[in-house]
């Protein structure tokens, strides 16, 4: 067995890095788009072997929320490491060969689930825009906030303005009535792919359609400015899953998500 440890990617090593993740983008799109476009708020790691061979890659963002791929092997010495580090940690994902250890591990949790990350290509799209939609300004981070915290109380029920984020690269749509937002999609994008990052519809629109067009819009305006884009559901979510297959989207990838006491 190869004897692993635990190195930071920083400007001078990040060749190796990135050497790791060419043409894996829908795989580690957390990983690089972090890491070039917030990198003081971003901690990445690998685990390398002598001969410089990553075995596994992990992220801290803002300190408290961790990310694992790769071998097992791996994650059990970067969970190591971890214990080591002055953070809290308030989620932790891994891919499903990480499970049993994450489970073993972190035993007081609010909330576990399966997650889908699901791909979609340029040319793949089906749209069903019954809507018309406004993109929010700057400074409605409380309000998005609030929003989700009322269309999904459990899991979003933590949410405050701190937690959304609103610059060149994040954008939201809303969909109005009565001048009140019952529906909303939250964009992330950069040149080679993009993410609508959170959906949410009021509870007492939802089965009308609201959910299924602000989606083909997020769609739409993601494919206007990149070829691939992606978008994660709790597998356990089965109207949502059924709308995004709708408009094209397939699952690629599943994940455990710990939300962590």
């Amino acid at each position: 067995m190869e004897k692993l440890r635990i190195i930071q990617i920083t400007k001078e090593n990040e060749d190796l890095f990135y050497h790791y993740v060419n043409g894996r983008e829908d795989e580690f799109f957390f990983y690089i788009l972090d890491f070039k476009q917030y990198p003081e708020k971003t901690q990445l790691f690998v685990a390398i072997d002598q001969q410089k061979i990553i075995h596994g890659i992990y992220i801290i963002w803002r300190n408290q929320t961790i990310q694992i791929r790769g071998s097992l092997e791996g994650a059990m010495i970067f969970l190591k490491f971890l214990d080591k580090q002055s953070i809290s940690i308030k989620e932790i994902t891994g891919t499903l060969n990480h499970k049993a250890l994450l489970e073993e591990k972190y035993t007081h949790y609010e909330n576990k689930f399966h997650m889908y990350r699901m791909t979609l290509e340029k040319g793949e799209e089906e749209l069903f825009e019954q809507y018309s939609y406004e993109i929010l300004p700057a400074g409605s981070e409380e309000i998005i906030a609030g929003f989700l915290r009322k269309v999904d109380p459990k899991f979003w029920g933590t949410y405050q303005a701190t937690d959304i984020i609103m610059d060149n690269a994040h954008l939201y749509l809303a969909i109005r009535k009565n001048e009140q937002i019952i529906s909303l999609a939250g964009l992330w994008i950069d040149e080679k792919i993009g993410i609508i990052s959170v959906v949410g519809t009021d509870p007492q629109f939802r089965n009308q359609g609201y959910a299924t067009s602000i989606v083909s819009s997020g769609v739409k305006y993601l494919l206007e400015k990149t070829k691939k884009i992606l978008i994660h559901v709790r597998v356990k979510n089965t109207p949502a899953v059924k709308i995004y297959k709708k408009v094209g989207y397939r699952p690629k990838y599943e994940y455990l998500v710990m939300k962590l006491k």
